[in-house]
């Protein structure tokens, strides 16, 4: 139950998830990455005990500072995902807490150094690229980036250039790319896509597209290279 985290990215959960979690839990997990880096972190399939003030079951996000000091970005509960947080340094601990009563699934979050995966507010256009590109990219990634934007605007990706491993059902090495937020269970899947044959041009039907990518333990290849923009 907790535990220190010290790989580039990963995935941790609630015990027993998907499953009910126990009561009576304290768990703290930290994440620390090399100095200089910052960690992207977002929460998926998120279902605690319900509170006004969260004061059962809760998940806490906390961004370790310099020396003691810590900064608390948030406590939540229910099912509301908490937010998607990018630390201010190199570390970032997250706070499980579970009462004596009532039990839930709990949740899965996902961490990744800062350049596999992203949170994009702002600005009118960008890019995106697998990590390392043009080189090749490395095994065991997860990256998530989302781009999330104005309300009224709508986001078109476009691939420039895709080469990934290829495998008829895409079990190995792929990309997903999901019309609104992809921790939720609103978004739209737009497809998955590996080898080289590249996503066609796709557009959003609100502010919100949701770009996942991941590699598995074996074959590398040069990833991708994408742009995006947005119209109102």
């Amino acid at each position: 139950c907790g535990g220190l985290m010290k790989s580039p990215n990963g995935t941790f959960k609630s015990p027993g998830h998907p499953r009910n979690y126990d009561n009576n839990l304290d768990c703290v997990w930290t994440i620390t990455v090399d100095p200089g880096e910052r960690v992207f972190l977002s929460f998926f399939n998120f279902h605690l005990e319900v509170a006004n003030d969260c004061k059962y079951d809760n998940v806490k996000v906390v961004n370790d500072s310099q020396g003691d000091s810590v900064v608390e970005l948030g406590t939540w509960c229910g099912t509301n995902i908490p937010a998607l947080f990018t630390s201010t340094n190199n570390t970032i601990s997250v706070l499980f807490h579970s009462d004596r009563s009532d039990v839930f699934p709990g949740f899965l979050a996902k961490w990744s150094i800062e350049n596999c995966g992203g949170l994009i507010t702002t600005g009118q256009s960008g890019t995106i690229k697998s990590p390392g590109y043009p080189d090749n990219y490395a095994t065991n990634l997860d990256c998530v980036w989302v781009i999330n934007l104005h309300p009224r605007q709508r986001v078109h990706l476009s691939f420039v250039n895709f080469v990934l491993e290829d495998d008829s059902d895409c079990d190995y090495d792929n990309l997903k790319v999901q019309d609104g937020d992809g921790r939720g269970d609103s978004a739209v899947d737009l497809g998955t896509w590996c080898g080289s044959d590249a996503p066609p041009p796709l557009k959003s039907t609100n502010s919100t597209l949701t770009i996942t990518f991941h590699s598995d333990y074996s074959e590398v290849f040069a990833g991708f290279f994408a742009t995006w923009f947005t119209e109102r």
